[in-house]
C-alpha cells in the first residue's frame, strides 16, 4: 500500500478566493474518471522502420518524447536516427529537435548536437548553460521542476561491464553544477532521474554495473541522503539491481528491484513515513507516480483505492496493444508506448481520462453558475470530501486546479 504523507498548508484556503477570478479559463480534464480515451500517435518519420515513444506528460495535456528510425548502410550495419518529438491532442505534432525535458512552467532542457553541454531555455526568454565535469565527455540532463532545478548525470569517456561511467548532479541558477558523489553528498551518485518541486530528487548510485546499481533519495534543501537500495533489498543478498524513477510532491518514491537476470522483479513505493511497499504483482516496473499517488508502469496503474488495472481494460484500444506506461499527469493523463497487432515496432499512445458526470456540479442543477463555486468554497472550507478533486485525501491547490479545469470543461 502507498502511503501519502499528509502536508497541510493553511494559506492554500485563501487560493480559492482568487481562483474565482480565472473561472471558466481552464481547459485540463479533472482527475476522478475512470474510463479513458485512446490516442495512438503515429511515428512522425515516413518510414516501415520507425518508432515512437512518450516518455513525459505535462499537466496542459502536452507529451514529450522521441521518434526513431533504423536505417541500414551499405556496410550492413544500421544507424538510428532519434528526434525528440512534443505532442498533444489539438496538435499534429510538433519537432522539439535535441530537447532533452521541460516542466510546466514552459521551461525547456536542450542539448547541444554532441552532448557536451545542455541549455535551459526560459519561458520568458533567456537561457544558461551546464557544462560537462572537466574530462567527462557528454551530460544527459533528465529533469527539471517548477524552480528550475536539472537533474542528471554527467558521462565519463570509456565503459565498463554492462553501464556507463557517470556523475550524478544537479543544477540551479544559484549554486551551477553540483556532483553528488565528488561533494560527498551521495556516495558513488551515478544518475538523477527525477526532482519533485521541492527539490528532493531520486536516482541511483553505485558503479554503472548491472549488479551494483543501488536506489537512493537526497533532499537537496537539507542534504539528506537515504540509501533506498538497503530497505529493498536483504542483508548479504548479492545480483541485485535498484531503481528508483520518480518521486511525487508529496515525497513518495517509486521503482524497481531486480534480483539479477531472470530473476525476481518487483515495482515498489517508498516514503519517509511508510517505508518500502512492494507493489503487487505482476507489476514490475513502476516508471511514475502522480501527486494523488497513483502509480504506471508497464501495462499497469495501481492505487490504493482501485487496486491493480491492466490499462488495456479502460479503453477501446482495438488492436492496439499498451505495453509500457511512462509517466501520469496530476489530472491522470497517462502516456507512454504500445504495438498494434502484427507489428513489432513500437507506437507511443496517450490516455484520457473521460468524464462521465459534470464533476463541477456541485449543487447537481445541472449547469454550471456561481452557486456552484460557493459550494465549492464551503465544501474546501471544512475538509468536505466533495472538494477532494484529486482523491488523495488532502485540500490544496491541486484540488482548486482540478475544479477549475473541470468547470471550465462544462458539462456533457
Amino acid at each position: 500500500m502507498i502511503h501519502t504523507p499528509t502536508r497541510t498548508c493553511s494559506s492554500l484556503k485563501s487560493v480559492t478566493i482568487l481562483a474565482t477570478l480565472v473561472l471558466g479559463s481552464g481547459s485540463a480534464l479533472a482527475q476522478g474518471a475512470f474510463e479513458y480515451d485512446l490516442h495512438v500517435v503515429e511515428p512522425f518519420y515516413d518510414s516501415t522502420t520507425s518508432e515512437s515513444y512518450f516518455v513525459r506528460v505535462l499537466e496542459n495535456g502536452t507529451a514529450w518524447g522521441t521518434s526513431t528510425v533504423l536505417t541500414q548502410l551499405p556496410s550492413g550495419n544500421f544507424s538510428v536516427t532519434n528526434q525528440a518529438v512534443t505532442w498533444s491532442p489539438e496538435s499534429s505534432g510538433a519537432s522539439a529537435e535535441h530537447l532533452n525535458t521541460l516542466n510546466n512552467r514552459g521551461d525547456r532542457v536542450v542539448e547541444s548536437p554532441h552532448l557536451q553541454w545542455a541549455t535551459v531555455e526560459y519561458i520568458e526568454g533567456g537561457s544558461d548553460q551546464i557544462d560537462v565535469f572537466e574530462g567527462d565527455v557528454a551530460l544527459r540532463a533528465w529533469d527539471i521542476n517548477e524552480s528550475r532545478m536539472v537533474v542528471g548525470a554527467s558521462i565519463r569517456q570509456g565503459s565498463i561491464s554492462h553501464g556507463i561511467l557517470r556523475d550524478a548532479f544537479f543544477w540551479t541558477e544559484d549554486t551551477g553544477i553540483v556532483n553528488l558523489k565528488e561533494t560527498g553528498l551521495v556516495p558513488d551518485a551515478g544518475h538523477v532521474w527525477s526532482v519533485n518541486d521541492s527539490g528532493e530528487m531520486v536516482g541511483i548510485a553505485g558503479n554503472g554495473r548491472f549488479d551494483n546499481n543501488q536506489a537512493f533519495y537526497f533532499d537537496s534543501d537539507t542534504n539528506q541522503h537515504i540509501d533506498l537500495h538497503s530497505q529493498l533489498v536483504p542483508a548479504g543478498q548479492v545480483n541485485v539491481r535498484s531503481d528508483a524513477y520518480d518521486i511525487n510532491n508529496h515525497g513518495v518514491v517509486v521503482g524497481s528491484r531486480n534480483s539479477g537476470f531472470g530473476g525476481d522483479i518487483r515495482a515498489f513505493a517508498w516514503s519517509q513515513d511508510a517505508g518500502v511497499s512492494l507493489l503487487p504483482a505482476p507489476m514490475t516496473q513502476a516508471w511514475a507516480i502522480n501527486d494523488a499517488g497513483v502509480v504506471v508502469g508497464g501495462n499497469w496503474k495501481y492505487s490504493n483505492e482501485d487496486g491493480l488495472v491492466d490499462l488495456n481494460s479502460l479503453a477501446d484500444v482495438g488492436d492496439f496493444q499498451i505495453v509500457d506506461a511512462r509517466d501520469i499527469s496530476n489530472s491522470g493523463i497517462i502516456v507512454g508506448w504500445g504495438r498494434r497487432s502484427g507489428f513489432a515496432l513500437a507506437t507511443a499512445f496517450m490516455l484520457t481520462p473521460v468524464q462521465s458526470a459534470c464533476v463541477a456540479d456541485m449543487n447537481d442543477d445541472q449547469s454550471l453558475n456561481f452557486l456552484d463555486v460557493s459550494a465549492f468554497l464551503a465544501a474546501y472550507s471544512n475538509d468536505d470530501p466533495a472538494a477532494d478533486f484529486t482523491n488523495d485525501g488532502l485540500f490544496n491547490f491541486l484540488d482548486v486546479s482540478a475544479f477549475l479545469a473541470a468547470y471550465g470543461a462544462g458539462c456533457p
